[in-house]
């Protein structure tokens, strides 16, 4: 049965816009789509402005999330990524993606990503050094959805939630790393205190490389320059949940479970 809330002026609904996000991937907001016939060719970022191109044929899709548009990725027979010159020298950041993945199974010793952000300098693979990050997929003995950085992992989530809606937040400082799958408890690890070096970002991966699997739809994805508290994290869980009709993965405990969240509750 559908929900309904009913609120008034002092009650309007959180959105991201409230936390001053660097970059606001929101794949059916309004006039951010740039479409030839049912390929995209371009994205907009709705927070700073900021346009990805588009390499292969990314399509929308309304069939996932009952009529919403998304965006589907398949780097399983194609180059497909979105892509946007971004510089950024600091150590504390927070990737988010609100998507379903299919992971594909490893090749060779290798294990295969699937890319829900990667941020690295001039070359694709610079977060193998400490100049970039990658947020993405993995199968073989390290299974989850993790950070990568310098040929290592950061924090991890215990369990690969493949092929299934799910929400990441992934919030680090120089010193310390965090991982959040579907509003759950933080998964703590360390990372480098190096700061970064990136120019530039990249969603989904060029099939060619020997770690390419994107395979799947991005529904929303944000990045900021800063940690996210925690009380920002529950926030922006729950209205990633409520917002795509999702909520019902959200844990029992969390904060946002039966309600969406308020501009009062910021």
């Amino acid at each position: 049965m559908a929900k309904f809330f009913f609120i008034n002026s002092g009650m309007e609904l959180f959105t991201p816009k409230l936390l001053n996000p660097t970059i606001w991937i929101k794949a059916n907001a309004p006039n951010t789509l740039s479409l030839s016939g049912s390929n995209v060719t371009g994205v907009k970022d709705i927070a700073n402005d900021l346009s990805f191109s588009a390499t292969g044929a990314i399509t929308v899709n309304t069939a996932e999330l009952g009529g919403k548009l998304v965006l589907s990725i398949n780097n399983t027979s194609s180059s497909q990524f979105l892509s946007a010159p971004f510089n950024y020298g600091g150590n504390a950041l927070t990737l988010v993606s609100f998507h379903r993945n299919f992971s594909d199974l490893p090749v060779g010793s290798r294990t295969r990503f699937g890319r829900l952000w990667s941020l690295a300098s001039s070359m694709e693979q610079d977060f193998d050094s400490t100049s970039g990050i990658l947020l993405g997929y993995g199968v073989n003995s390290n299974n989850g959805v993790y950070l990568y950085r310098n040929l290592a992992m950061a924090a991890q989530t215990s369990t690969l939630i493949n092929d299934q809606w799910a929400s990441v937040i992934a919030t680090r400082n120089g010193s310390q790393a965090r991982i959040i799958l579907n509003g759950g408890t933080p998964v703590n690890g360390n990372t480098f205190t190096e700061n970064f070096s990136i120019n530039r970002i990249r969603i989904g991966n060029d099939m060619t490389a020997s770690d390419s699997g994107m395979n799947g739809f991005i529904a929303e994805n944000l990045l900021w320059t800063r940690e996210l508290s925690n009380s920002e994290i529950n926030l922006l869980t729950g209205y990633l949940h409520w917002d795509w009709g999702m909520e019902s993965l959200l844990p029992s405990n969390h904060p946002y479970r039966n309600r969406p969240p308020y501009v009062g509750d910021v």
